[in-house]
């Protein structure tokens, strides 16, 4: 019944755990699977051992703590142990928002449809990461400085200790422990310029102190710090590359909670103001700060809903206003869950559960057609596009070794690489300083258009497969493609027997109208042709254009 108090709670767990039904999607997670393998294996990463361009380069592993955790529990349960993780984590940083939020005594209405918009601000990064401890330590801070704030005086003790504790627990397990610093510090700032609140400020300068010696805590030391400053300094970079950096558009489906979340606690902050006739410094700087930040990167969308939903409720408490009836309170709790759940099902859609990763983001085929050809090809210097990079170390190691990951040693080679994808010139110059032997691309990319001249004389603008420019065949071999990746080897360093047995000399994916010209014409022999869309359809499985090929082929 929806008038029941007892319903609302529910109601809005089932909704949390909803969001967190989906199939891993990070790429990330495959190098942290790495890292903690071999931090289980006895050998702490302090160098680079996936990777061939920065082999043996030192590496700030500052996310140690975590990668062991996920693979302990991906050995003993597998993907879904991770999900079943993920999701204990998100409850937890529930658990502390909604404790956050009795605190303000606005109801089970309110605190269900405040845990609904969590849930629903969470979307965007409801993914298998670090990230989620973060969020869960977060809300434990939050909670711990809303009870200083409010004067509880058992929250006030052994602040220094609490501080160095969680700084040093936060700082192995992932880099937003700065995020948590930054929390005391706006906290503390808030209530040192609040009247008679001395005290109070006094405790959370404390536990921030402490916290910062807690950081220190770890098998890097100060250098930690190096790593955020370079994620700061390569952030837009990164943004190219993963959603979740870009910032919070008007028109993203996944940002609609935090735009509306940020109306409402404005729209709260702005009728105190017009009440009191004075600005509370706290709620303005907590509301400032998040909001920048999640409007910089959407990955901060989670952590601004944490620190604006108590602070809403708390507005909420200050304005003098008839109360509302139970009926408005419980209708508009309803619609708040409500939105929240369309939201999540249609504004942020994710892959729902089935293998455990969604094996439609990875290389999961080629990695295969990889391993079982690793004899020829392992001892070639592999590229992959950076996004690729932790799951093929994760399958092909040590077989392999990538190119590139998502670690921020490689931001330098990304920025190097995105100009290098300009035009076939640059690209061409790219492998070739690099010593590139080996070329896993993605298949899915923008054709290039060339101007063709019709038999009547007129002329027309045909999409061409980028590969065909970038990867000419004169200097490179198109050896396996499937539904995602395309499989290249330079000409000059493949074994020849090898090659003359796998090379798709005539058959290239996307070009199909140029392919049937050329049977037509007779330049392209059409037994071969077929033994090619064959071996391919062996090789790669279902496959729409090829096998169209193939049925318009003559019967031998």
């Amino acid at each position: 019944m929806v008038g029941s108090r007892r319903a609302w709670l529910p109601a809005a767990v089932l909704l949390l755990v909803y969001g967190c039904l989906s199939a891993v999607e990070n790429p990330d997670l495959f190098w942290h699977l790495s890292a903690g393998d071999r931090l289980l294996s006895g050998a702490f990463p302090r160098s680079d051992f996936l990777s061939w361009p920065l082999a043996g380069a030192p590496w700030i592993d500052f996310e140690w703590l975590a990668q062991a955790v996920y693979a302990a529990l991906f050995s003993l349960l597998g993907w879904w142990g991770l999900i079943a993780l993920k999701t204990a984590l998100f409850g937890g940083a529930a658990a502390f928002l909604l404790a956050a939020l009795r605190l303000q005594g606005q109801g089970p209405e309110f605190e269900a449809a405040a845990l609904g918009v969590a849930a629903a601000a969470w979307g965007i990064s409801n993914d298998v990461r670090p990230d989620n401890f973060s969020l869960l330590l977060f809300s434990a801070e939050l909670y711990a400085l809303e009870r200083i704030r409010l004067g509880d005086p058992a929250a006030r003790r052994a602040c220094l200790a609490a501080g160095f504790a969680a700084g040093a627990l936060w700082a192995n397990l992932h880099g937003a422990f700065a995020y948590g610093l930054a929390l005391a510090a706006l906290y503390a700032a808030g209530l040192a310029f609040e009247g008679g609140r001395r005290d109070r400020a006094a405790a959370v300068l404390a536990a921030l102190a402490g916290g910062l010696a807690g950081t220190l805590l770890n098998p890097y030391g100060w250098r930690i710090y190096a790593v955020l400053l370079d994620h700061a300094r390569h952030s837009a970079l990164i943004g190219r590359e993963l959603f979740e950096w870009q910032p919070a558009a008007l028109g993203n489906s996944y940002c609609r909670p935090f735009w509306l979340l940020l109306c409402a606690s404005m729209g709260a902050l702005a009728a105190v103001v017009r009440q009191d006739r004075v600005l509370p410094l706290l709620p303005a700087l907590l509301l400032g700060v998040w909001a920048f930040a999640a409007w910089r990167h959407m990955r901060n969308i989670p952590f601004f809903a944490l620190a604006a939903l108590p602070l809403a409720a708390d507005l909420l408490g200050r304005m003098r206003r008839p109360a509302l009836p139970p009926a408005w309170k419980r209708g508009l709790a309803a619609g708040v869950l409500a939105a929240a759940a369309l939201h999540l099902r249609y504004g942020a859609p994710r892959a729902l559960l089935a293998s455990g990763f969604n094996v439609g983001r990875f290389p999961v085929e080629a990695a295969a057609y990889l391993e079982e050809h690793r004899e020829p090809l392992a001892r070639l210097r592999l590229y992959n596009p950076w996004g690729w990079g932790g799951y093929l170390g994760w399958r092909l190691s040590p077989d392999y070794r990538v190119f590139m990951d998502g670690r921020y040693l490689f931001h330098p080679m990304l920025a190097e690489e995105n100009e290098a994808t300009l035009d076939p010139g640059r690209w061409e110059a790219f492998v070739s300083r690099r010593g590139v032997e080996l070329a896993l691309l993605k298949r899915k990319q923008p054709d290039i258009r060339l101007d063709r001249r019709l038999p009547e004389g007129r002329v027309v603008s045909e999409p061409r497969p980028y590969y065909l420019f970038f990867m000419p065949q004169d200097r490179w071999a198109l050896v396996y493609w499937d539904r995602l990746a395309l499989l290249f080897v330079r000409r000059t360093h493949a074994l020849r027997p090898w090659l003359k047995e796998r090379e798709y000399r005539y058959l290239h994916p996307g070009d199909a109208s140029a392919l049937r010209r050329a049977l037509e014409a007779g330049r392209i022999p059409a037994k071969e042709f077929s033994a090619e869309i064959r071996r391919h359809l062996r090789e790669s499985g279902p496959d729409e254009e090829a096998a169209a090929f193939l049925a318009e082929q003559p019967r031998p």
